[in-house]
């Protein structure tokens, strides 16, 4: 990899940075508490639980009405092989569609974990129905010739953010480097 390269990729690394810590705020950084919602996926389809929070639905005499309806991915695999020396920056790998099954109602989301380096998408967050678009990027720092298989989550919001846990769907995409310098 010559020298231009590498200030690229490390510029490209420390916008990627930036751009994490500024949506890892302190919002984004709350501890559990009282006031999060959490559903079991034994539970995910109930109208009425117990619960102390208002957050996410109407406290009606210590019920909280939660979503009947879940977010649906599709697909969640992909197969995208990277051939450095010939694969272009913004290559497409897939799309993916986030959507709600009761198209009457929105339901928001939020992309959890961490994804590979190389791979963009068009959005992390939002409400349905949405397309992401997974790109090949062209930053392929920390990573060499050979399989890989990656993946990152995809888990159902309340409006403000807090995550409903018993809604995460994970999207996989896997393949082959090949082309990077030894």
């Amino acid at each position: 990899m010559n020298t231009k390269n590498i200030i690229i990729s490390l510029a490209a690394l420390l916008v990627i940075a930036g751009i994490f810590l500024f949506r890892s705020g302190p919002e984004q950084e709350k501890q559990p508490g009282a006031n999060d919602v959490k559903i079991s996926e034994k539970s995910a389809t109930s109208t009425s639980l117990t619960a102390t929070s208002t957050d996410a639905a109407t406290k009606q005499e210590g019920k909280l009405s939660l979503p009947t309806t879940r977010l649906s991915v599709v697909p969640l695999a992909f197969h995208h092989d990277i051939a450095v020396d010939k694969a272009a920056c913004g290559e497409k790998i897939g799309t993916f569609r986030v959507t709600n099954p009761d198209s009457s109602t929105v339901l928001w989301w939020q992309i959890t974990g961490s994804k590979p380096i190389w791979l963009g998408l068009s959005s992390t967050w939002g409400k349905t129905p949405e397309n992401v678009d997974m790109t090949y990027n062209c930053i392929l720092s920390g990573a060499g010739n050979g399989p890989y298989d990656a993946s990152f989550d995809i888990v159902q919001t309340t409006e403000d953010g807090k995550m409903l846990s018993g809604y995460l769907f994970t999207v996989k995409v896997d393949g082959a480097i090949s082309g990077m310098a030894q």
